[in-house]
């Protein structure tokens, strides 16, 4: 992997040469003022035919099996409005 700031211009540039690109970006990752979404867009607007992807070894991946789609007093209220009407 290389050390790429890709938020210059030429860096852009040299990347999109290739056909492929894979970045090795992480959750929340930005430089130069450009998200994930928005690096691999300055990259399909010099190339529109690159696939681009993220490198990532799923081994030391996170998944996060607490996580709630409800607030917690979201949760109680929908708990208590269910057991209430039993």
């Amino acid at each position: 992997m290389a050390d790429l700031n890709l938020g210059a211009a030429a860096e852009q540039a040299a990347l999109a040469r290739f056909d492929l690109a894979m970045l090795g970006l992480y959750a929340g990752w930005s430089q130069n003022g450009y998200s994930i979404q928005g690096a691999a867009q300055a990259l399909k607007t010099l190339k529109p035919s690159i696939l681009v992807g993220n490198y990532s070894i799923l081994s030391e991946a996170y998944y996060n099996t607490t996580r709630m789609l409800v607030r917690p007093t979201q949760r109680d209220e929908l708990v208590a409005a269910r057991c209430s009407r039993k």
